[in-house]
């Protein structure tokens, strides 16, 4: 499975640009949209930045260790992509907060210009 998401990005992403371009946040804003996540992460906000793809994950419950988890989402993407410019961290809020924490990000003017939204479909309040 993961040679032919290779190949089909291989085709759709230049791998050798230093900067981030559209290609490479259309797959990680895809690739977040397909991906199953644990119950624990309520959403993704994925962030462009010149030099970067800022991937924030918002978990419901406080974990233990959460960069074991970020290290392995940042590998698999960026082995995927062959691009080291992307960066994965997450941050820890109620239940409750999380919806609404979602709900004020959807209203805001920048939602699908500086930042994305993907909510994980394995998530269940």
């Amino acid at each position: 499975m993961k040679d032919i998401i290779r190949k089909i990005l291989r085709e759709e992403v230049e791998l050798d640009k230093k900067e981030v371009d559209q290609s490479t946040l259309n797959f990680v804003i895809k690739y977040f949209s397909m991906r199953t996540l644990p119950k624990f992460v309520c959403f993704s906000t994925i962030i462009k930045a010149d030099h970067a793809v800022i991937i924030l994950l918002q978990y419901n419950k406080y974990l233990y260790n959460p960069t074991d988890y970020e290290q392995k989402i940042g590998s698999e993407i960026g082995k995927i992509l062959n691009k080291k410019n992307i960066l994965v961290t997450g941050f820890y809020t109620e239940e409750k907060n999380c919806e609404e924490r979602l709900e004020n990000l959807k209203n805001s003017q920048d939602y699908n210009k500086k930042f994305f939204l993907v909510p994980n479909k394995n998530y269940n309040p």
